[in-house]
């Protein structure tokens, strides 16, 4: 490995010297680009003692994903989570792993992130030092200095190329038979639903399978901040929250979606999830008798999530007071689902049914599996 180190620093500084510099910096108007034929060249010429093999390494650091080349590669890799140039972990079948390999330079490591940046058309400045959407299979998030401490932070989430279903979950023992025949009549008799966990505790892969229950002639709109929940069915549609770090398009956050949507003749609204002030319109739009509608949201119990659901509505309406959010809570939602994650395995922890409200005791709620 120190040989195909001291490899990368000699190349890069070969690519110095002759003002080379890498296909995806933007500063290219009077230095030629390199590309593969040129560093198989330069390779060739100035580091022959390295094998195929490791001449092979060497390009795909410098011309494309390096040490997750062989990650992106494996389905049974969920996560992938870069600290840094040479702190790389993942996901595997469930399980956190220390990679051991690594990115060779730091400038490596950051014509990586450009490259990923140029794929999907987005950017990282400071102004704006953080990222998010969807790169291949991947959801993605970047973020650098200044807002972390040294290093520039890759979050990469593998998007299932098969769709959820509850059969698959009961599959992986996320969920029981009984729980499955519970959730389908939750489904079918259009309830309103609220799945809430920790992050990564599966929230949004239950939510897919809970959508693959909808009948085929249900519209189905769902609304997102990142292109992660499968329509179940051609009748249906995605709608997706634009935020253009050049500022030069309107941005459209949730709750702008959520007002569209009403326009589009929905029989049930999805929304990925709740995190802001589109916590409001979702719960007015279900008062108002919407049915089967399901969203998602970050809470490790029951009654925790109601008290954040009350926060966000109060944030979004400080005018209202907490009395009448409550009611409004308990009129539109029916049940919660809460899952998480236990020896390695996504599991449902516990489904509650709102019951009712009362002034003096406040949420009333009945654990029923």
């Amino acid at each position: 490995m120190l040989k195909i180190f001291t490899a990368a620093k000699k190349l890069e500084e070969l690519l110095k010297q002759h003002q080379v510099i890498d296909i995806a910096s933007t500063d290219h108007i009077n230095n030629p680009l390199y590309n593969k034929k040129m560093l198989q060249e330069i390779i060739q010429k100035n580091l022959s003692d390295l094998n195929l093999q490791e001449q092979e390494r060497l390009l795909q650091d410098f011309l494309i994903y390096g040490p997750l080349h062989l990650l992106l590669n494996n389905e049974d890799v969920t996560e992938i989570l870069c600290n840094g140039h040479d702190t790389i972990y993942y996901e595997e079948l469930g399980q956190i792993k220390k990679h051991t390999d690594v990115f060779f330079s730091e400038h490596n490591y950051q014509s990586f992130v450009q490259r990923i940046l140029l794929e999907t058309g987005q950017q990282v400045n400071l102004e704006k030092p953080f990222t998010d959407g969807k790169w291949k299979n991947f959801r993605l998030h970047i973020i650098q200095s200044p807002l972390s401490s040294k290093n520039t932070f890759i979050s990469l989430r593998r998007k299932a190329k098969e769709a959820w279903t509850l059969e698959k979950l009961k599959t992986l023992d996320s969920i029981t038979e009984k729980e499955q025949l519970f959730l389908q009549n939750l489904i079918k008799s259009k309830k309103n639903i609220l799945v809430i966990g920790p992050t990564n505790s599966g929230k949004t892969s239950l939510l897919n399978a809970l959508l693959q229950e909808v009948e085929s002639t249900d519209r189905v709109l769902c609304i997102e901040d990142t292109d992660e929940l499968s329509s179940p069915n051609s009748l249906s549609g995605k709608l997706l929250t634009r935020n253009d770090p050049q500022k030069q398009l309107t941005n459209y956050s949730q709750t702008d979606l959520l007002k569209q949507s009403l326009r589009m003749r929905p029989d049930r609204l999805v929304l990925g999830e709740i995190r802001s002030d589109e916590a409001k319109d979702f719960l007015m739009m279900l008062s108002t008798g919407h049915q089967g509608c399901m969203a998602s949201l970050h809470a490790d119990q029951a009654h925790q999530a109601l008290w954040r659901l009350e926060m966000l509505i109060q944030m979004a309406a400080p005018q209202w007071n907490s009395r009448s959010i409550q009611k409004l809570i308990s009129l539109s939602l029916n049940y919660i689902i809460l899952i998480k994650k236990k020896d390695r395995k996504r599991q449902i922890h516990s489904i509650h049914e709102i019951k009712t409200y009362e002034d003096s005791i406040g949420f009333i709620l009945e654990e029923l599996l």
